[in-house]
């Protein structure tokens, strides 16, 4: 997971979008690398780190305001992946941050089939 973890740091840190929103004691990284590996998580059956990527994901979020349509999608599968796991409270929690994501992105119908997607 290091080696991952660096890439995605150095791909995000190039990203001019990404720089403005880096939390100013680092923990952005950290928390981007949480967020894109919750499908692998969820695919793993790794709950216990799922759980606490998804708290620290959805604290900075909120702490920053921080909207990616890459943060949706990845939380968008990592449902997915949770509902085939039998992991339902999981998945609603991973679906909520991805329906947070497309409302602040303004993608609507997006937003509506996490919403379906959490409701199921």
């Amino acid at each position: 997971m290091e080696i991952a973890q660096s890439a995605v740091v150095r791909a995000v840190a190039r990203d001019p979008f990404c720089r403005r929103n880096i939390a100013a004691d680092g923990r952005f990284h950290e928390t981007a690398v949480s967020l894109l590996a919750l499908p692998t998580l969820a695919h793993a059956h790794e709950w216990g780190s799922f759980d606490r990527a998804i708290v620290q994901a959805n604290a900075l979020l909120e702490e920053t305001g921080f909207v990616e349509t890459d943060v949706a999608w990845a939380a968008g599968v990592a449902g997915d992946l949770a509902v085939a796991a039998g992991e339902r409270a999981r998945a609603v929690q991973a679906y909520q941050l991805a329906r947070r994501q497309y409302r602040a992105l303004g993608r609507r119908e997006e937003a509506e089939r996490m919403k379906a997607k959490r409701d199921a």
